[in-house]
């Protein structure tokens, strides 16, 4: 043996002589922390998400078929941003490194589900926009119309 051979995911096989490895990462033992954000309004409790994402990480643990998956409990970590359309929190589990994706999908369809039954929304590209004191509001829809129709009415009196 003077070489080291190494299966990767998508099926290729690696060989590395030993004069040329200098370390190794084993990915795939034991355990591994699954980290992910969501984007949440801005005005959102969050002492109420920490609730509701222990609640779904405690339901996750006694189904059959995830409890052989994970190690620890799905669980809020806090908030990693402040944005300024919604504010971003992490949350994490432990699970075993063979099938980490299936838990992680399986907690985000959880919480897609069960957020907005607790009133939790989640954050919106919408852009807001506020009329100057004495005006009343105008929606973007009828401000994109307005604008299509006076520059189409422009140009074809231009042209005339």
């Amino acid at each position: 043996l003077r070489s080291m051979r190494l299966r990767h995911q998508n099926g290729q096989i690696h060989t590395i002589p030993f004069g040329q490895l200098t370390s190794i990462s084993n990915f795939s033992r034991d355990w591994q922390t699954v980290k992910f954000n969501l984007r949440l309004a801005r005005d959102t409790d969050i002492e109420r998400v920490r609730r509701t994402v222990k609640q779904i990480g405690l339901a996750m643990m006694q189904d059959a078929e995830l409890a052989k998956e994970l190690l620890q409990p799905l669980k809020l970590q806090g908030v990693a941003e402040i944005a300024d359309s919604a504010i971003v929190v992490r949350l994490k589990f432990t699970a075993r490194p063979r099938k980490p994706n299936y838990a992680q999908r399986e907690a985000q369809r959880r919480i897609y589900r069960v957020f907005p039954e607790k009133g939790i929304e989640f954050a919106s590209n919408a852009v807001t926009v506020q009329a100057a004191a004495g005006q009343a509001p105008v929606s973007l829809e009828s401000a994109g119309a307005a604008g299509s129709f006076n520059a189409a009415t422009r140009r074809t009196a231009d042209a005339a």
